[in-house]
């Protein structure tokens, strides 16, 4: 399965005094959950194409790989809205997860209660 990278919109163009029923496509945008090893990480608002060049952009940016080559494997569900993103058991990309202070709940998680 291969996402739509845009989606057609019908609007309305005023042309000449009257009004035109015109289709416009619009990028598509959508809400991957990505993992790391298996645990939920973040939710990253994507167009649907190039999943793996995204996903590897990210975890670079975001400094928790310093290279590529440290991703063992990515599983990619598109139906689930998944990308699992399985990094290396190295000491330096777990040190660098411990790093990043991201606030990360999935679905059912549990609540904490002040105290």
């Amino acid at each position: 399965m291969t996402l739509p990278t845009y989606e057609n919109v019908i609007l309305h163009e005023y042309r000449a005094g009257t009004f035109a029923e015109v289709t416009l496509p619009v990028s598509a945008e959508y809400a991957m959950l990505l993992k790391i090893n298996g645990s939920p990480y973040i939710t990253i608002a994507c167009s649907g194409n190039s999943l793996r060049e995204h996903i590897t952009g990210y975890l670079l940016t975001e400094g928790i790989i310093s290279t590529a080559h440290q991703i063992e494997r990515m599983e990619i569900d598109e139906s689930a809205m998944v990308v699992d993103a399985h990094l290396h058991h190295d000491k330096s990309i777990v040190e660098r997860l411990k790093k990043i202070q991201k606030i990360t709940r999935p679905e059912g998680g549990q609540k904490t209660s002040a105290a």
